[in-house]
């Protein structure tokens, strides 16, 4: 419960913040490499219960003014009863370092929670990187 409630206060926070300085046109869609993708399985991947079975679905991500790469998806894994829970929205935040020097996740939300996926689907669209 406690990383719930820290999930959405960062988002209203990073959602806020993030709408305040940017402007619409400050967004560009960015492809990310294999190695960028790489780390934000793993880094969402650390918040389930079974990250060997994640299945990770449209990855879409944009850049902003300040090189910080915005990235949303849905995951769907295997939860303590071994069954797969269903596609949850997740978002991260990356900074894009070149090879060979790893990107790194600054921020991620993602929880099954219905609470912290409406803000998830929120600072997606707020990033320029809408999944619905």
């Amino acid at each position: 419960m406690h990383y719930i409630n820290r999930a959405l206060a960062y988002g209203l926070i990073f959602t806020s913040f993030g709408a305040s300085l940017s402007a619409a046109d400050d967004y560009q869609p960015y492809v990310l490499t294999e190695g960028q993708q790489a780390v934000i399985h793993a880094a969402i991947g650390k918040e389930l219960k079974d990250p060997y079975s994640a299945k990770f679905e449209d990855f879409q991500a944009s850049i902003d003014h300040m090189s910080m790469v915005h990235v949303c998806g849905y995951v769907n894994a295997k939860n303590s009863f071994g069954a797969y829970s269903g596609r949850v929205p997740f978002y991260a935040a990356v900074i894009p370092y070149d090879p060979p020097k790893e990107p790194i996740v600054m921020m991620k939300v993602f929880s099954e929670s219905d609470a912290v996926s409406a803000q998830t689907l929120n600072i997606c669209r707020a990033n320029r990187v809408p999944l619905d």
